[in-house]
C-alpha cells in the first residue's frame, strides 16, 4: 500500500514540459474564433449566448489538455515519425474545427451536414456542387491540394515553436493536469444543471452546433407529440399511374400554361422599386397575404412544386421512387399538353431532371439547358433561356402547351447583363469579407447586387409577357410566377438560405393568373401550383386525392402549409407547420430515419411571428387538424 502511495505521489508530483506554444496557439485560435461568433449571434438572450459561450470554452480547454496528454503519451512509447503523423492530424483537426465554425456562421451547417452535402451523391452530383460555387474546377483542386498540405505545414509549425518552447521552458505538474481534467467537466455539469431548463429548445438546438462536442450533459426541455405510427409511405407510381388510367383526362380547351421558376427571390424584397411588372401582375390576378416555400432549399423545394408532395418524401436516395417523374406533368400530358423547358439552372443536380421530367425527360417535349458554366454568369443564361423561349413560341399554337423556365439570375453571387442599368449602388464584386462581416455597409453591397438582379429577373419576366400577348392567348393563359425560396441577410445570424426555417428564407413571392380571374387568398404554398392547376382545367377534384397540396379554388378544407428545412441530400428532418397566422417549427426525433419516427419535437410555438409559451392542449387545440391530415397522433 506505502509503495503504490509513493508511485502515485511521483506520478503526481511530477513534472512535464510541452510544447506549450502549439496548443496555446490551438486553443487560442479556437477561443477567439468561438468568441467572436458569439458576441456576433443574435440568437436567443445575452444569457443564452453567455452560458453556451462558456460552455463551449469548457469543452475546448478539456479538448486541448486531452490532445496535450495523449501526445505525451505517445511519444514516449512510440517512434517519432507517428508522433509527428499525430501532430499533423491535430493540425488537420484545427483547420477543420475553423472551417465548420465558418460553416456554421453562414449557413448553420455542421461538417457532418457538409459533409453529406457534398459527398451524400455521386461523384457527378459533386461536380455539379463545385461548379454552383462559381469557383471554378481549377480553384477547387487548388483549394483540395492545399488540403492534403495542410498535415506537413502543421509539422513544420510543430516544429518551430518546440525550439523555442526548448529554449524557454515551461513545466506541468502531472497532478494539476489530472486536477484539470477532473475538475473542468464538473463545472460544466454544474453550469448545465443550474441553467439547462432556462433553455429554449429552438435555441439549443442552434447553439449546440456551435460546441466542440456538440452536446451537453442535459438537454434542453421540450415538448413532444406522440405519434401512433410513422409518416405514411408514398404510394407507388405505378399504383398511381394505373387507378388514373381509367379516368378520361382528355381536353379540347387547353390554355397555354406558362410557370416561372426564379431562384432565391424573398417576399419583401418585390417591390415596386425592384420589380414593378410583378407588382402590376400581382395586383390583377391572384396573390396571397402570405406565400410559403416548400422547403429553404432548391431541391426540396423543386419537389413540393412539381410533385406536389410534402418535401419530407424526397431524399438522394429515394430517386429512384420519382423515375417516372412529376405526376401532376403525368396528367397534364394525358390531358393532351405538351412540356417545353427553358432553364438556365442545371436541372442535373441531384438528378433532378429525372425527378421532375422522367427518366430521359420523357414527359419534356423539349428540354434546353443554358447552364453558367466558366465565364457565362446566370443572367445570360437567363436571357438565352429566354430568347429560346421567345423563338419556339412564334412556331407554338396558341394552346395545348405548358413552358417552365428555370431562372437563376437570383442566386448567389447575383448577377445582371452589362447593358442593363445597374438601379441600386453601390454594388462591387463579393468578397469573404462581406460574407463574413456583420456590418451594415457591407451587407449593403450584397443587398444592391441582390436588388438589381431582381429588377433583371423582372425585366425578363415583362419581356415574356410581351411576347404572350403578342402571340395571342394571353387573356385565358394560365401564368404562375414562383421562387423556389427566399434569401436572408443575416435578419436572424444566417446569409443566403438553406440554413434555418426563418421567414426570409421562406416567405416568396407566388402570384397565380387563371385567365382573368382576381383573388385574394389568406395562404398559398408550393404544394398548391399543381392542385389549382389540375382543378381549374379539369373542374373536378378527383385528381387531388394523389397530391398533397390544396386548390386555391377549393374553399371546403382549412389551409395549412409545410416548409422543410435543408438536411442535405437526406430526408428533411425539420419543418414548419403554418395555418396562416400561427406556426409550429417540429423536428421528428428520429433525424437519420424519419420513417421510424414516434414523436414530434415542438421547437418553437409563433403568433403573428412572435414566440410564445404554449402546453400541449393548446398546440394540440390549434394544430390537431393539420397535424392529423400528416401524422397519426396519439390519444
Amino acid at each position: 500500500m506505502v509503495g503504490m502511495f509513493k508511485r502515485f505521489k511521483n506520478f503526481y508530483f511530477k513534472k512535464d514540459t510541452f510544447n506549450y506554444v502549439f496548443f496555446l496557439s490551438f486553443f487560442g485560435v479556437l477561443f477567439l474564433l468561438n468568441t467572436l461568433h458569439f458576441l456576433m449571434s443574435v440568437q436567443g438572450s445575452s444569457s443564452i449566448r453567455w452560458f453556451f459561450w462558456l460552455y463551449a470554452v469548457g469543452e475546448l480547454f478539456l479538448e486541448t489538455l486531452a490532445l496535450m496528454v495523449v501526445g505525451r503519451f505517445l511519444r514516449k512509447f512510440i517512434p517519432q515519425k507517428f508522433y509527428y503523423g499525430y501532430i499533423g492530424l491535430i493540425f488537420v483537426f484545427l483547420i477543420l474545427q475553423i472551417m465548420e465554425s465558418v460553416l456554421i456562421k453562414l449557413m448553420d451547417l455542421s461538417l457532418i451536414d457538409a459533409y453529406y452535402t457534398v459527398f451524400g451523391a455521386d461523384f457527378a452530383n459533386f461536380i455539379e456542387l463545385l461548379e454552383l460555387t462559381e469557383m471554378g474546377i481549377s480553384t477547387w483542386i487548388v483549394v483540395f491540394v492545399t488540403l492534403l498540405l495542410f498535415p506537413l505545414l502543421g509539422i513544420f509549425l510543430y516544429k518551430v515553436s518546440y525550439k523555442f518552447c526548448e529554449k524557454k521552458q515551461h513545466t506541468l505538474k502531472r497532478g494539476h493536469l489530472l486536477n484539470s481534467i477532473l475538475l473542468a467537466p464538473l463545472a460544466l455539469l454544474a453550469l448545465d444543471y443550474h441553467f439547462h431548463d432556462r433553455l429554449k429548445q429552438e435555441d439549443y438546438q442552434v447553439y449546440k452546433k456551435t460546441l466542440p462536442w456538440k452536446t451537453t450533459f442535459f438537454r434542453a426541455p421540450s415538448l413532444q407529440i406522440p405519434l401512433a405510427s410513422s409518416l405514411k409511405p408514398l404510394q407507388s407510381a405505378e399504383e398511381i399511374l394505373q387507378e388514373t388510367a381509367l379516368y378520361d383526362l382528355k381536353k379540347e380547351h387547353r390554355p397555354n400554361i406558362y410557370l416561372f421558376i426564379v431562384e432565391s427571390l424573398r417576399g419583401d424584397y418585390v417591390t415596386a422599386e425592384t420589380a414593378p411588372h410583378l407588382m402590376d401582375f400581382q395586383k390583377n390576378y391572384i396573390s396571397s397575404d402570405l406565400a410559403l416555400s416548400g422547403a429553404n432549399a432548391t431541391h426540396c423545394a423543386w419537389f413540393s412544386i412539381f410533385h406536389a408532395k410534402y418535401p419530407f418524401y424526397w431524399s438522394y436516395k429515394d430517386n429512384p421512387l420519382f423515375q417516372r417523374g412529376s405526376f401532376p406533368l403525368h396528367f397534364l400530358k394525358k390531358m393532351g399538353y405538351k412540356v417545353h423547358v427553358y432553364s438556365a439552372a442545371q436541372l442535373r443536380f441531384y438528378h433532378f431532371d429525372e425527378v421532375i421530367f422522367g427518366k430521359n425527360h420523357a414527359l419534356a417535349d423539349t428540354l434546353k439547358a443554358f447552364p453558367h458554366y466558366g465565364g457565362r454568369s446566370a443572367s445570360a443564361s437567363d436571357t438565352f433561356a429566354l430568347q429560346a423561349f421567345q423563338t419556339d413560341l412564334l412556331h407554338h399554337e396558341t394552346n395545348g402547351h405548358c413552358y417552365i423556365f428555370f431562372l437563376d439570375s437570383t442566386h448567389f453571387n447575383y448577377s445582371w447583363p452589362d447593358d442593363f442599368s445597374t438601379k441600386f449602388t453601390p454594388v462591387g464584386e463579393v468578397t469573404w469579407g462581406q460574407r463574413l462581416s456583420n456590418d451594415p455597409d457591407k451587407l449593403c453591397i450584397l443587398k444592391n447586387r441582390y436588388k438589381n438582379s431582381i429588377a433583371f429577373v423582372d425585366e425578363l419576366f415583362h419581356r415574356a409577357l410581351l411576347s404572350i400577348k403578342k402571340k395571342g392567348g394571353y387573356e385565358e393563359s394560365i401564368i404562375i410566377f414562383s421562387p423556389d425560396h427566399g434569401e436572408e441577410f443575416k435578419e436572424e445570424g444566417r446569409l443566403f438560405h438553406a440554413s434555418h426555417l426563418s421567414s426570409m428564407q421562406t416567405t416568396i413571392p407566388l402570384f397565380y393568373k387563371f385567365g382573368s380571374l382576381h383573388k385574394r387568398l389568406t395562404l398559398t404554398s408550393h404544394l398548391d401550383i399543381f392542385p389549382s392547376i389540375l382543378h381549374y382545367l379539369d373542374q373536378d377534384t378527383r385528381l387531388l386525392k394523389y397530391l398533397d397540396g390544396y386548390s386555391i379554388f377549393d374553399d371546403t378544407n382549412r389551409r395549412f402549409a409545410i416548409v422543410g428545412r435543408y438536411n442535405s441530400c437526406l430526408h428533411p428532418y425539420e419543418f414548419l407547420l403554418h395555418n396562416g397566422k400561427d406556426y409550429l417549427k417540429l423536428k421528428l426525433n428520429k433525424q437519420e430515419e424519419i420513417f421510424k419516427a414516434t414523436a414530434l419535437k415542438v421547437l418553437g410555438y409563433y403568433s403573428q411571428g412572435n414566440p410564445i409559451k404554449a402546453s400541449f392542449s393548446q398546440v394540440l387545440e390549434e394544430f390537431q387538424e393539420p397535424l392529423s391530415k400528416v401524422f397519426e397522433i396519439k390519444p
